[in-house]
């Protein structure tokens, strides 16, 4: 939306998206889909089918890939899709892609298809999906095979919702290809749905293993993974992603901070600048 640009946005541009020399490598290329083009930020405004709205944000996330894969197919390896409330960790990022199994992944030349692997619960068909909230990754091939096929019928190109990460699995899980497993070797998440802070301090409050009768009404995130790790073994050392990174009341900006500008001297001062609920919630 062209009213985020100089919030949300900028909070973006100005962290983990712009390479910062000495400090962070920030992504080869940024672009925001909006309501608006705006090169200086860059934003690019692309139309889709039906209202601007969360609701219908398969639709928009469909037009968002074609105009992907009609302009920059050839330009980059991978192609990161997300919010503007996700963190990205860039070097544990291009560290991961570049890593043997990502490399063997790659070479097999079916598509690979990262980010948090979730489970749809469904009563006849459960599914795996990559979770939108902390972003979903494509490379080249799994790129091709999406967006050549968006308007066929086995990817739905009528519907009007919000679920459009879980679409997007349906589509390319048509067409042979699911989520890769992101966990590290002791089944800790490198991708993560929920901020550092909440990652951390999760407890689940229901945990069914059989999805087949799930109560979405308890603990849904309980529901979509069954394999949740809870306390400091949550998070992978190599974690690579965060969701609910709020950008509008700066939480970004001091994520970023923390992360690259703070010495361990001055942690403990920020923790007491900031105070202990704000730290526990969004930082620690």
């Amino acid at each position: 939306m062209a009213a985020h640009h100089s919030t949300k946005v900028e909070a973006l541009t100005s962290t983990w998206t712009t390479p910062q020399p000495g400090i962070s490598p920030g992504c080869t290329a940024f672009l925001a889909f909006s309501t608006e083009t705006d090169l200086s930020l860059p934003s690019i405004y692309v139309p889709h089918l039906g209202e601007e709205s969360y609701n219908n944000m398969w639709q928009k996330s469909r037009s968002i890939w074609k105009y992907i894969y009609k302009f920059y197919r050839n330009e980059f390896d991978w192609f990161l899709l997300g919010g503007d409330d996700m963190y990205y960790i860039m070097e544990n990022l291009y560290a991961y892609l570049e890593s043997p199994e990502i490399i063997e992944e790659r070479n097999k030349g079916q598509g690979v298809y990262l980010g948090r692997k979730l489970q749809y619960p469904s009563l006849y068909h459960p599914f795996p999906f990559n979770s939108g909230g902390s972003g979903y990754l494509l490379d080249q091939i799994a790129l091709e095979k999406l967006a050549t096929h968006l308007d066929t019928e086995a990817c739905h190109p009528r519907i009007h919702q919000s679920q459009e990460d879980v679409l997007v699995a349906l589509c390319l899980q048509s067409l042979s290809l699911e989520p890769f497993d992101t966990r590290d070797s002791f089944g800790r998440l490198r991708f993560h749905i929920l901020s550092p802070g909440f990652s951390y301090r999760y407890r689940p409050s229901y945990h069914h293993n059989n999805l087949s009768s799930p109560s979405l009404d308890q603990d849904w995130y309980a529901v979509f993974d069954s394999l949740i790790q809870i306390g400091m073994n949550c998070c992978s050392i190599d974690s690579i992603a965060f969701h609910l990174i709020y950008p509008d009341i700066h939480i970004m900006h001091d994520i970023h901070r923390f992360i690259y500008h703070c010495p361990s001297k001055k942690k403990e001062e920020y923790y007491q600048l900031k105070g202990k609920e704000y730290f526990d919630r969004y930082l620690q």
